[in-house]
């Protein structure tokens, strides 16, 4: 049984509390959410750096080039490609940071605001006759 001054945790609500399979279920399903979503960002930055290697046009694809180029897109695709080479240099740095910050929260027996909530519940129940506070 859960007591009621059991704070809610986000994402977690007050199954850490007693850890059973519904929290487990909630920690899997946010890790695996959140690998997706770092595979799909590795996997943007690893096509955008493709695209810079790729092989020299072929006469009739530089033609086309030569003639897109008059139309006024031109400018912003070439807008874009200097944004991405101001940007290039960090990428790899921040998804590899992100994907093992990631990696180190997800796999922690306790992540860190359970631990507050745990203390802060502890601390609260050592403290007969006073207001017990969460924070």
């Amino acid at each position: 049984m859960i007591p009621s001054d059991v704070p809610k945790l986000p994402g977690l609500g007050t199954t850490w509390y007693e850890r059973g399979s519904r929290y487990w279920l909630r920690r899997a399903s946010g890790a695996l959410l959140w690998f997706v979503v770092l595979a799909f960002f590795c996997y943007i930055a690893l096509a955008l750096y493709g695209g810079f290697r790729a092989s020299p046009p072929s006469p009739g694809r530089a033609r086309r080039a030569k003639r897109d180029e008059a139309r006024r897109s031109t400018g912003l695709a070439v807008a874009g490609r200097v944004l991405w080479l101001v940007a290039a240099p960090v990428a790899p740095a921040l998804a590899a940071g992100c994907v093992g910050w990631v990696a180190a929260a997800f796999a922690v027996r306790e992540y860190p605001s359970e631990v507050g909530a745990r203390r802060a519940l502890e601390r609260g129940r050592s403290l007969p006759g006073q207001e017990k506070r969460l924070w």
